[in-house]
């Protein structure tokens, strides 16, 4: 049970900026995943797909400022490639992608920190990306993405309204080449989109992914506040949001594994033991010759085997060994500065306080304080960079539980960076969001 007195977030329907052509083959071109998802040979490849591919404006080489990105967004609407819509909707959007379907809508989202807001986030930002998204809104005047918002959802409501909203013609059906389905559908209906305006109004969102991009909103809210816009309905007062049930939205919350670029001196991957010390175990993990994947297969299962105790596995050049706690309780209490309990929950902070800082000299989270720690969602790649020499070791872990994320986020408490990989993840490209009028 979630505390109570806490705000609810705010919603509300926008008139959205949509691509004009919506066949199928045209909107499967234009789709892209999250800016910071993209790859510089993804990027490529999406660009040369489409003259209009999305990622020309979300992840454009422009420069300072993004004059150029301005200029395109511009001259796409100019041209017709996007419209505004006639008249402010709610978007019901769903993701099919074998089994895997993601559901939710999207809605303007009133801004402000979570004691006025009613958002909460769960990882930590950082000043770097939050000025880029920053200097993106400022010249295009227009948020490209939306944030992914799990609700907290008690009584199904959303649910409902969306499965009577996406029994109606849709805006667009898509396959990307992922493999995923994507569908889109205006809800204009003033009746429907009270219903889903009080159903937000019994429910808490906490921020799945997005969390520089909505503080670069939160950034340009408090900008245009200054310049003496003070409307409180004004475009800017609220940032994109695409809004999913937490027990029915079909979110999930994976791991983001760790891949050691370097060690310090004197630190050998191959001797996790050594290093760790008697409060640890450590298993030799057999491999038995297995290619990669099959090795990093062999990995995961037997962290998910384990699953509900802290549990890490590791790999370096000539082997690999699951990794356990003797005393966690003790750990814990001889930590300095303590560990919430509620932050012990995550693997993953567990990693980079018990271990990696202390035991091996990692001394940060990210970048080269931390010895140059970089971040894989897919744990075969992880493994590789170790096996191609590209990385001196990588540590895997099990993900963290979806209410584990929320308890933390309600606490005020957040994690290190990537430390969750929610997916299903929305495109960009969908639904963009006017802030032309504020």
């Amino acid at each position: 049970m979630l505390p109570q007195g806490l705000p609810m977030p705010h919603v509300k329907p926008f008139a959205g900026l949509l691509y004009a052509r919506t066949r199928p083959d045209a909107m499967a071109r234009v789709l892209a995943p999250p800016f910071d998802m993209i790859s510089g040979e993804q990027q490529r490849a999406l660009v040369a797909a489409d003259e209009h591919n999305i990622a020309w404006l979300t992840v454009a080489d422009d420069g300072p400022g993004y004059p150029g990105v301005a200029e395109r967004l511009a001259r796409w609407r100019a041209e017709g490639v996007l419209q505004a819509d006639a008249q402010p909707a709610f978007y019901a959007y769903q993701q099919c992608q074998g089994e895997r379907r993601l559901t939710g809508f999207l809605a303007a989202v009133c801004l402000g920190p979570p004691a006025e807001s009613g958002v909460y986030p769960h990882e930590n930002t950082f000043a770097g990306p939050i000025s880029d998204r920053l200097a993106l809104m400022r010249a295009t005047r227009c948020g490209l993405e939306p944030v992914l918002g799990i609700l907290t959802d008690f009584g199904g409501q959303v649910s409902e309204v969306l499965s009577d909203a996406m029994a109606e013609p849709e805006v667009f059906t898509a396959d990307t080449p992922d493999g995923a389905t994507h569908r889109l559908w205006r809800v204009t209906d003033g009746a429907r989109q009270q219903a889903l305006a009080e159903a937000v109004a019994d429910a808490r969102t906490v921020i799945a992914d997005g969390h520089h991009r909505w503080a670069a909103a939160n950034a340009y809210r408090d900008e245009r506040r200054a310049a003496g816009a003070t409307d409180p309905d004004a475009p800017h007062e609220f940032a994109l949001m695409l809004l999913v049930d937490e027990l029915r939205g079909g979110v999930e919350c994976g791991a983001f594994h760790r891949v050691i670029h370097r060690l310090p001196d004197g630190v050998d991957p191959s001797q996790p033991a050594l290093h760790l010390g008697s409060q640890f175990t450590v298993e030799e993990l057999s491999l038995g010759g297995l290619p990669g994947e099959a090795a990093a297969a062999r990995m995961v299962s037997r962290l998910e085997a384990e699953a509900g105790r802290p549990v890490f596995g590791c790999c370096w050049k000539t082997g690999a060994a699951i990794v356990g706690l003797r005393d966690l309780d003790g750990l814990l209490a001889a930590t300095d500065p303590p560990i919430d309990p509620l932050i012990a929950e995550f693997d993953v902070a567990l990693l980079h306080r018990l271990i990696l800082r202390p035991r091996l000299g990692c001394t940060g989270d990210f970048g080269p304080q931390a010895c140059a720690i970089t971040f894989e969602k897919d744990p075969v790649k992880a493994w590789r960079k170790v096996a191609c020499d590209q990385a001196v070791m990588a540590w895997f872990v099990n993900p963290a539980p979806t209410p584990a994320v929320l308890r933390a986020a309600f606490a005020g408490l957040t994690v290190p960076q990537k430390a969750t990989h929610f997916h299903p993840k929305p495109p960009s490209g969908m639904v963009m969001y006017d802030l032309a009028g504020s």
